[in-house]
């Protein structure tokens, strides 16, 4: 089949079950994605959960609802009746209701829905990380490949150890319940992508896998909008970070470790940290 295809523009499905523009990186990822692919002469078209990409590079936006629970203008709404008499809302609704992050795997239910419509819709699909049941029945039929960004087993892991309280690790535990869908249905896609190679080395161990099924495409950058200004004057050895929050899972620590670890062998370095509650100036006389 992919002699076939090779020789001709694709169909591409690009699934994203949120794909905020501005916040959290999945919208970004999906729109610069769409783009690229675009360039290249291919027919896209994304399907995502609200929060909805900004697409304004040829791809098409396929938009499926879902209760949208965490929206923050009207967070954790109690839906209609009429809502939760579709299934898949209501097990949306039940999810939530119990400390639990339902959303990929009732995405993967609506794509589902949705493309077996029109089975011929599309000759390729590409899940952006929901890795759901959905997706898994769907890759029986097309042909899938899906993106995951990193291991979430890192993130349960370091957000239960920053855990106190017994009720509060129950919590992660159960918010980090999907992780176990994703494993088995990742052990049945045949053809995986992962930004890093350690990324890649973290998903092996995390998912049992062969590393030969992970092909490593790193984020790329746009250098036409991100490039150095001329006549800014540069100090050596400085570095600004911002962190969207001030947590273990994102790993501040190691830096600030790293940073002081320097210090002998360049004191005049400097760091900027901008986070979420603290602006932190660390310098060559920095300790932890």
């Amino acid at each position: 089949m992919t002699e076939q295809l090779d020789d001709r523009p694709l169909r591409i499905g690009l699934l994203s079950y949120r794909s905020h523009p501005h916040c959290g990186g999945q919208g970004v990822y999906i729109r610069n994605l769409a783009h690229a692919l675009c360039q290249l002469g291919h027919d896209v078209e994304v399907i995502s959960g609200p929060p909805y990409p900004e697409l304004d590079n040829g791809a098409r936006l396929r938009r499926l609802p879902s209760l949208d629970l965490y929206n923050p203008d009207d967070l954790f709404r109690t839906p209609s009746v009429r809502e939760l008499s579709d299934p898949v809302n209501l097990m949306e609704w039940c999810g939530v209701s119990t400390m639990g992050f339902p959303e990929p795997m009732t995405f993967g239910m609506r794509a589902r829905r949705f493309i077996r419509k029109s089975p011929h819709r599309y000759d390729i699909l590409h899940d952006n990380q929901s890795l759901s049941y959905g997706i898994r029945a769907l890759a029986r039929h097309i042909p899938t490949v899906a993106t995951i960004h990193h291991a979430i087993t890192v993130d349960r892991r370091l957000a239960i150890q920053a855990e106190r309280s017994v009720f509060k690790k129950f919590k992660q535990m159960r918010w980090y319940s999907f992780i176990g869908m994703q494993k088995r249905v990742v052990s049945h896609l045949k053809r995986l992508i992962t930004v890093s190679h350690c990324a890649k080395s973290d998903l092996v161990k995390a998912f049992g896998l062969p590393a030969a099924r992970f092909s490593v495409v790193p984020n790329g950058i746009d250098t036409h909008r991100f490039y150095p200004l001329e006549g800014v004057q540069r100090r050596p050895y400085r570095l600004i970070v911002t962190t969207s929050s001030d947590t273990p899972l994102k790993g501040l620590e190691y830096l600030l470790r790293a940073v002081a670890a320097l210090v002998s062998k360049w004191p005049r370095n400097e760091l900027v940290v901008v986070g979420q509650r603290t602006r932190l100036v660390c310098s060559g006389a920095l300790h932890l």
